[in-house]
């Protein structure tokens, strides 16, 4: 039963006071997904259109699950298997989805000593020389360029967890890795070091960058609920990358990537609260706190599909069903893109997103206030004279 207390108006102004942009936000895979699921969700990923699919590779990694890793052999002879990552990025592409590669982890010919996925490369000349060998790859296959973004690993700052190195280690792959991909593709955007939670790498990643002239596209970084970056909240988090770009000219045209995100915090068990329908409420608030943030370029949703290991915070489940967090990124997708004003009187939680373009007018209303309510929607100066609800 509804409270008649609680009785809230939803205002459509006329004036467009902000563009929106659909490429704004991409999602995110871990590399434990594998083809088949991809084939299996291809139509999903076409009914929401994300800019692009992020996935950490996990080279090296026996948890990863692929067929055959696609970097083997010695260090000596390298050996590739370009297969499995082709045909994800195949299918990405045809459904106008960029492929972005996070290279990662230690591949298991620089592995020291053999089996430690999480190892310093036992030669960075070795592992600047296999990025190349990628970004190569997919510069001169046809279509040429199916790759969006190049990362330089993920998450080096996590110790023990998918890194044993230190900054300088991560400092010298950066150098190896950024360099052989902008050789052997010169329009490649290339960045890192996707951070975890790690402030005080910033500042010397970025130094370190300038010193040697490196590229650097995108820096890119990850949030997840509150967890690390030392009880900080998002905005805060946020902050503290702008600080450390803001007296560094040079970087005026560095993208900001958030390429993991997600509202709560981990872990994300089968059956846990990521699966209902609070999230999709938190999905769409979060959203519109993003697009009032121009620098920051791209946010990354993690996750798109399930990984299972313990991970299920994907928008569609391990078994291939859309969950709540899906349907509300659809109905952002479905908005047109030209925003206007929303007047709202009533409790704290109560959000809405307008747009509107000459056949369509988009509305979407969210609670994150607790208890029932009537809400009322008054729609003004809508552009056409009539049309279907």
């Amino acid at each position: 039963m509804c409270d008649p207390l609680a009785l809230f108006l939803g205002i459509i102004l006329p004036t467009v006071f902000r563009e929106t942009t659909k490429t704004k936000f991409g999602v995110f895979n871990s590399g434990i997904v594998r083809l088949s699921h991809y084939e299996r969700d291809k139509e999903l990923l076409r009914e929401v259109g994300p800019e692009s699919l992020r996935t950490d590779l996990g080279w090296g990694a026996p948890w990863i699950g692929w067929p055959k890793d696609p970097v083997g052999g010695t260090e000596e002879d390298i050996e590739y298997d370009f297969s499995d990552m082709d045909a994800i990025a195949e299918l990405l592409n045809k459904h106008n989805v960029l492929p972005y590669w996070s290279y990662c982890y230690t591949p298991i010919p620089l592995q020291v000593p053999p089996g430690n996925w999480q190892s310093v490369p036992s030669s960075f000349a070795k592992w600047g020389e296999i990025l190349g060998e990628f970004a190569s790859h997919h510069r001169h296959c046809n279509p040429p360029n199916p790759v969006g973004y190049h990362e330089v690993h993920n998450e080096p700052d996590n110790f023990e967890i998918f890194f044993v190195g230190q900054l300088n280690d991560y400092l010298q792959m950066y150098f190896h890795g950024a360099q052989a991909i902008r050789r052997a593709d010169p329009e490649a955007m290339v960045g890192g070091p996707a951070l975890a939670f790690t402030p005080s790498w910033i500042a010397p990643f970025l130094d370190y960058v300038t010193e040697h002239r490196l590229p650097l596209d995108f820096f890119s970084f990850h949030f997840y609920g509150t967890v690390g970056w030392e009880n900080r909240d998002f905005p805060a988090v946020l902050n503290l990358v702008r600080e450390n770009f803001a007296d560094r000219p040079e970087y005026a045209m560095t993208e900001l990537h958030l390429n993991e995100y997600h509202s709560f915090d981990l872990p994300f068990p089968a059956g846990g609260v990521q699966e209902k329908y609070s999230l999709a409420s938190a999905l769409l608030r979060d959203f519109k706190y993003f697009l009032a943030q121009p620098d920051l370029t791209l946010v990354h949703w993690a996750q798109f599909m399930d990984s299972g290991q313990g991970n299920f915070s994907g928008m569609v489940s391990i078994d291939g069903r859309r969950r709540a967090a899906f349907n509300a990124y659809k109905i952002y997708t479905m908005m047109p893109v030209d925003r206007y004003r929303v007047a709202i009187e009533g409790p704290e939680g109560l959000d809405a997103m307008a747009s509107s373009d000459s056949h369509r007018s988009s509305l979407v209303v969210w609670s994150r206030a607790t208890g029932d309510a009537e809400i009322e929607v008054s729609l003004h100066n809508v552009p056409f004279p009539k049309g279907h609800l």
